[in-house]
């Protein structure tokens, strides 16, 4: 009996770890902006054609660098990342930080 006790605690405190830190993952590759290629974040897209993506490592919210996306039409704009391996009906949560000049 005891030793069943000791299991389930064990078993419940591994079940804890494991689904704290699976929450806890960014479903997005690149989230900070740190790589770049050919002047683009590395996994993003640029969709529409109505704006710059700039390297800013002026105003940073964590990291070296962020994005600084320049308009250039007042149409709506498309920057976007592909997120793979996500459940219909689940909940996921997202932030961002924005820097007005």
């Amino acid at each position: 009996m005891r030793g069943e006790i000791y299991h389930f605690i064990a078993s419940t405190l591994c079940g804890v770890f494991i689904l704290s830190t699976a929450y806890t993952q960014n479903l997005l590759q690149n989230p900070g902006f740190e790589s770049w290629t050919a002047g683009t974040p590395d996994y993003w897209v640029k969709e529409t054609g109505g704006f710059d993506v700039l390297k800013d490592s002026n105003t940073v919210h964590g990291g070296s660098y962020s994005t600084k996306l320049r308009l250039r039409s007042t149409t709506t704009q498309r920057f976007t990342q592909y997120v793979a391996n996500i459940s219909p009906g689940d909940g996921y949560e997202f932030s961002f930080y924005e820097a007005t000049l």
